[in-house]
């Protein structure tokens, strides 16, 4: 088996987070010639979606590990409800913090952040019930 895994930002996009035309030619070429293409990125899946849509990925590795998506099967690995609680306590200790959360409900803001378009939620430190805590 032959792959390659490559990292978006920096590596396979520009610094403005374009694709060029080039690499996605290359990436279908070696498709076509049954080299696996596949994504590692910090990114959340959300933010893959064009770049998936171009380009095909066999695989996508997103949100530092947390989710692993495959063609018939995707993995989740999230945070404990204890810890992330513990991580989020620890945090609203700082004043001014500005607190975001990806789970697999989408993205918590404790306030608004408009280019990200979040669920502000009131309450923490406690968590979203029925959610798994990515990052």
């Amino acid at each position: 088996m032959k792959a390659i895994i490559t990292d978006l930002d920096r590596t396979l996009l520009h610094t403005d987070k374009s694709l060029s035309e080039y690499t996605a030619k290359v990436l279908h070429e070696c498709r076509a010639q049954g080299i696996y293409v596949m994504a590692a990125t910090a990114r959340p899946m959300r933010s893959m979606r064009a770049y998936h849509d171009r380009i095909g990925f066999d695989a996508i590795t997103a949100m530092n590990g947390a989710i692993v998506s495959l063609p018939n099967r995707v993995m989740e690995f999230g945070i404990s409800r204890e810890s992330g609680r513990r991580i989020v306590d620890k945090l609203l200790c700082h004043p001014d913090v500005l607190l975001s959360i990806e789970t697999s409900e989408g993205f918590y803001a404790n306030r608004d952040i408009p280019e990200w378009q979040p669920i502000v939620y009131d309450g923490f430190p406690d968590l979203p019930e029925d959610i798994i805590l990515y990052k």
